[in-house]
């Protein structure tokens, strides 16, 4: 689909696009597709793991009337947008939220143009129209959303949608882009690849830095990737806390293992390897997986069992058992993997089914490591109520067809995640980190327990193990502002035991605005997966609604408008 877009913007005149946000004008007979992008300036707000990006862009209309336009910009999947503003007249506005379908692109959306970017921004992207830019002027709009960044061993990655090779065969003349990072964790070093050479420090110390790279003659053939590193010895928790004083306030608590720890203080696990290698899975795919999968067990320990249970429309086990980690049956195992083949259709809820079965009791971390590349009806809350020895249930999701929702719901409720690997990455280097994420349990069957009355509305439960490297975190309601000890409780290699830290809670209204955007963005993603999985019930959608128009945040049901 998007060699077809590519196609038809060469033919147009491919000059006049610039894909991380585009505008189509409504009048056909506007001289060119798109109007022109003069600028895109992005700065990229990073406060530990959360983030808000700012996308600042302006385009010219070129024509001797004023035109009407759509602007169309593709999101990321596990964004929430925030505000949306758009000048008239050199006055800024703020776009309205309503109870509304989105604007439609130009044209019948049954082919043409504005079919192929529907397809492009995909279902989470975010259009508006704005109405009558004046002949020959420059249209500014200025949009911002919230994420979470990808986190593992130290290393925060963050992502922004920029690949428009398929839109693009030249160099644009000039690209900015501003990071502000404030960290509760030592920052021990940074990279922006492919432009470290025109990135400038700004201001640099243990816990903040602040980079502006600018880069003349920028072909931008693949989405910009920035990393930056902490240091993290010990188990420890960061708080983000904002004080409201007409409704609950808003907090986020992230749980921080270290790093590293020494072999004796791991938990032994019990992993299955759940591998799809139904017919769409042929080819890079099964082939990338399995060779993961096979790197991944030199990196257990001998005290961990496992398996490799391969699913199609069919189940099948490399042993009827749990073998011990020891180099036979790690040498046995990587034998059968070599076997394995792509053949028929695929069904995950039966793999996961049965792949859960093997689980007898909670005597070690049990986990099941899953592939999918497509979609499969798995009920997430029945799958959960099976799960009765607590195994953290994890998946790659593999390609650009993969049904995030189930997915999500399922590893939410079975004390889990998810990692999501397109065509653009190295899918083995994706199953690793997944893999690495579930590698070394320190602490299980976790509690938390706040010691605050007023505590409230907790979401992202239930608690998943605490793993070396990883980290999770709980967003919730308070009232009052107060400092409380809090206590992580769970069993470790020495049996249960308590960690204990004093937090407190903020009665300042503007620290850590942005921990508002996370509690609600939280909430209204385990709505919509309700909604999208269950059906809608009117509550559900009212739910959703209320939550969107109060933090100004997009759902399902709502869209931005001019005023």
């Amino acid at each position: 689909m998007k060699k077809m877009i590519a196609l038809l913007i060469v033919i147009l005149g491919n000059t006049w696009v610039y894909a991380d946000g585009i505008m189509l004008p409504v009048d056909t007979c506007y001289p060119r597709p798109f109007l022109k992008n003069l600028l895109t300036e992005v700065t990229v707000n990073i406060h530990g793991p959360m983030v808000e990006t700012v996308v600042y862009q302006e385009f010219y209309n070129e024509w001797y009337n004023s035109v009407d336009a759509v602007w169309n910009f593709p999101m990321p999947a596990n964004a929430r947008s925030t505000n949306l503003k758009y000048w008239y007249n050199d006055t800024v506005y703020e776009a309205e939220l309503r109870v509304a379908q989105q604007v439609v692109n130009p044209g019948t959306g049954e082919g043409g143009i504005a079919a192929l970017v529907n397809d492009y921004i995909g279902k989470t992207g975010i259009k508006l129209e704005l109405h009558q830019i004046p002949a020959h002027s420059i249209q500014r709009i200025e949009f911002h959303y919230f994420s979470l960044l990808d986190y593992g061993h130290g290393e925060y990655i963050y992502k922004y949608p920029l690949n428009t090779s398929d839109f693009i065969q030249y160099y644009l003349s000039y690209l900015k882009v501003n990071i502000n990072i404030n960290s509760k964790s030592v920052i021990t070093g940074w990279n922006f690849p492919g432009y470290n050479d025109c990135t400038q420090v700004l201001s640099s110390d243990s816990y903040h830095l602040s980079l502006k790279m600018i880069k003349n003659k920028a072909y931008l053939a693949s989405d910009f990737l920035f990393k930056y590193n902490i240091s993290q010895d010990s188990l420890d928790v960061d708080l983000y806390s904002n004080y409201c004083d007409t409704m609950n306030s808003h907090f986020g608590l992230f749980i921080k293992p270290p790093l590293y720890e020494i072999p004796s203080k791991i938990l032994a696990k019990r992993i299955v390897f759940l591998i799809e290698n139904s017919s769409s899975m042929n080819g890079y795919k099964l082939q990338q997986s399995i060779s993961a999968v096979y790197d991944a067990l030199d990196s257990l320990i001998n005290e961990d069992v496992f398996n490799i249970a391969v699913y199609n429309t069919t189940f099948s086990l490399c042993n009827p058992t749990f073998m011990n980690a020891n180099a036979i049956n790690i040498q046995t195992a990587k034998a059968y993997l070599q076997t394995i083949s792509a053949q028929g259709g695929s069904d995950l809820n039966s793999g996961l089914t049965s792949a859960l079965t093997l689980f007898a009791d909670s005597s070690y971390q049990n986990c099941i490591l899953g592939f999918s590349d497509g979609h499969s009806v798995i009920d997430p809350v029945l799958l959960s109520n099976q799960n009765y020895y607590k195994t953290a249930i994890c998946f790659v999701g593999i390609g650009d067809n993969i049904d995030r929702e189930r997915l999500e719901m399922t590893s939410a409720l079975n004390y889990g995640f998810v990692v999501y690997a397109d065509e653009s990455d190295n899918l083995k280097d994706k199953v690793l980190k997944a893999f690495y994420r579930i590698n070394q349990p320190l602490i299980k069957n976790i509690n938390l327990i706040f010691n605050k009355p007023d505590i409230s509305s907790v979401v992202s439960q239930p608690y998943p193990s605490v793993y070396v490297g990883s980290w999770f975190y709980v967003a919730g309601r308070y009232v009052t502002s107060s400092q409380n000890l809090f206590k992580i409780w769970g069993k470790g290699i020495l049996g249960y035991t308590g960690y204990y830290y004093t937090l407190t809670y903020s009665g300042d209204t503007m620290n850590d605005f942005y921990v508002r955007y996370l509690w609600t963005k939280t909430v209204m993603d385990e709505l919509e997966r309700q909604l999208l999985i269950y059906g809608e019930s009117q509550a559900l959608k009212d739910s959703l609604i209320s939550l969107s128009l109060g933090y100004k945040m997009k759902c399902r049901y709502t869209a931005y408008f001019q005023l």
